[in-house]
Formats: C-alpha cells, sequence, structure tokens
C-alpha cells in the first residue's frame, strides 16, 4: 500500500512517460498543497507541453481522506486540466499523444537585429544543464506578458517581474508557478 500522494505522482510520471514515449516535451512543477474541504484531497502541478506557449494546471483528485493508504497502481483520480474535468487524453487536441496534432504556427520570435530564434527548451528545466539565462545570445520569453528579453541587455527585464534583474543587471531566478521559454538565434548558415 502506499499513499494517495505517491499514488498521484505516480499518476503523473506514467502520463509524462507516455507523452514523451511519443515524442512529447512535457515540463511540470508541483504546486504548494492547498486546503481542500476534508472528504477529498488534491494535486496539482503547473505544466506546459511541446513547444508552443500553452501553460496550465493539471490536477489529480482522490475522493477519499489525503491519509489513506492505497494500493500500488491506484489511479482513482478525477482528472482536470486547465480547469476543466476530463483525462489525461485532454492534454492532446487529438485525443491520443501517438497522433500528432495539428502544427500551430510558429512564433516567429527574432532578435533586434532580425536573427530568427528558435524554441530550446523552458525553465526550470529538470536536469542540471548550463545557466540559460548567462549565456551569450539567449533570449527569455516571459509568458504572461509576452516579453522577450536579450540575456546581454542588462536593462531588459519583464515587468510582471517573472524575468527580473538585480541592481547589477544580472537576471534573478524566475517565479515558481510558470515557465519561461528559452530561445537561441537560430545560426547563419555558411
Amino acid at each position: 500500500m502506499i499513499t494517495v500522494a505517491a499514488a498521484a505522482e505516480a499518476c503523473l510520471l506514467a502520463a509524462v512517460a507516455e507523452a514523451e514515449q511519443h515524442g512529447r516535451r512535457v515540463w511540470w512543477a508541483a504546486y504548494e498543497p492547498r486546503p481542500v474541504p476534508t472528504a477529498e484531497a488534491v494535486y496539482a502541478w503547473f505544466m506546459a507541453l511541446d513547444d508552443d506557449d500553452w501553460e496550465f494546471e493539471f490536477a489529480l483528485r482522490y475522493n477519499g481522506d489525503a491519509d489513506d493508504l492505497v494500493p500500488e497502481g491506484c489511479d482513482d483520480f478525477t482528472v482536470f486540466v486547465a480547469g476543466g474535468k476530463g483525462s489525461v487524453s485532454d492534454l492532446y487536441p487529438s485525443g491520443d499523444p501517438a497522433e500528432p496534432d495539428e502544427p500551430r504556427p510558429g512564433l516567429g520570435l527574432h532578435t533586434e537585429d532580425g536573427r530568427p530564434l528558435r524554441f530550446v527548451l523552458r525553465l526550470p528545466q529538470r536536469e542540471p544543464g548550463p545557466d540559460w539565462s548567462s549565456l551569450p545570445g539567449v533570449h527569455l520569453r516571459c509568458n504572461q506578458d509576452e516579453v522577450l528579453v536579450d540575456v546581454d541587455d542588462p536593462d531588459q527585464e519583464c515587468f510582471c517581474g517573472q524575468i527580473s534583474r538585480d541592481t547589477e543587471g544580472r537576471l534573478l531566478p524566475c517565479t515558481p508557478y510558470a515557465f519561461v521559454a528559452v530561445y537561441e538565434p537560430v545560426p547563419e548558415e555558411a
């Protein structure tokens, strides 16, 4: 037997693994636990799927006490995607992670001198990696205000505070419940 919280995390990881098995890119971060009615337990993650700007809450509700012990593999959760009751398949417009969704138009972002930018990943990233907020040429995009910030320009930041700088112009850590998209210039062809 495992805790309800462990079962909810296992459901999340299974959904992520299925999506990644079919070539999808998934980012997630756990929300802090929130008070809920005593007859149910809610586990929620802030998520983003693929290279577009769709960010949403993925929540699992257990109709029972959070202190319950459940069998390993328990999936007795009500799924909410972006606030709507549904299923894990609602993560994909086609309903199936194996079927490609309709292509979304690219954002068509460019540097100030006109060089095209390509999406790299979202921050925070799960795996250790470079400090993208200090690499030359990198641009960060705030998904709340759609502001593009050039890492090299110490005067650029986002007004919402998601991408902000200290008094010396260094970028500060991003807010915890949002993903910042990272872009780098497309290399010029030789």
